[in-house]
């Protein structure tokens, strides 16, 4: 492969950003690769936010599910009401909220963690875009995990914001270990 060839499978698409939304994106590149410079970390974030933008797109003729009933559902029981122990037959959002439930656990964060920690466990559950780390974090209140009013006020991407520090609830944390595994 020479020196400015595309690899295979990939197109070159340029684009137009703002300087502020390439900022960020090279800002968010060290929480997303740990700390390290990988070659076409810019361009694999880029193509995961599209990816997962156009899988949140509705298909044509149809609607998309209303959040409501995500939280409706229980992370254990089937269309049919039956427990299901395997969490490969459960969700995406499910499976993602599951592993960032494991993960809080396994980190001892289950009083209280830090946005730094929530957004790096969070980006290793289901991704490190903003979207995703609102939607996750706001899944987690909806949980009684987090409090909602804490998390209102939180700025995602202001490093003052990184060290503050969110309760957690221990109660609600294990409930959802033990009914979603």
């Amino acid at each position: 492969m020479g020196r400015f060839s595309v690899p295979k499978g990939k197109v070159q698409l340029h684009i137009y950003i703002s300087e502020e939304l390439y900022r960020r994106l090279v800002e968010l590149v060290p929480s997303v690769y740990g700390g390290r410079r990988v070659r076409g970390a810019i361009s694999r974030l880029v193509e995961e936010a599209l990816t997962q933008y156009l899988r949140s797109q509705r298909p044509a003729g149809r609607e998309r599910q209303p959040p409501e009933q995500f939280h409706a559902t229980s992370l254990n029981n089937n269309h049919n009401g039956s427990a299901d122990s395997s969490k490969s037959k459960l969700p995406p959002a499910e499976r993602a909220l599951l592993k960032i439930a494991e993960l809080m656990y396994q980190r001892h964060f289950t009083h209280a963690i830090t946005v730094r920690d929530l957004q790096s466990i969070i980006a290793e559950a289901a991704g490190a875009d903003p979207k995703t780390l609102r939607k996750y974090a706001s899944l987690l209140a909806c949980r009684g995990i987090l409090n909602r009013i804490e998390l209102d006020e939180v700025k995602w991407y202001n490093p003052h914001h990184e060290n503050k520090i969110l309760k957690v609830n221990f109660t609600a944390l294990q409930s959802l270990l033990n009914h979603g595994s």
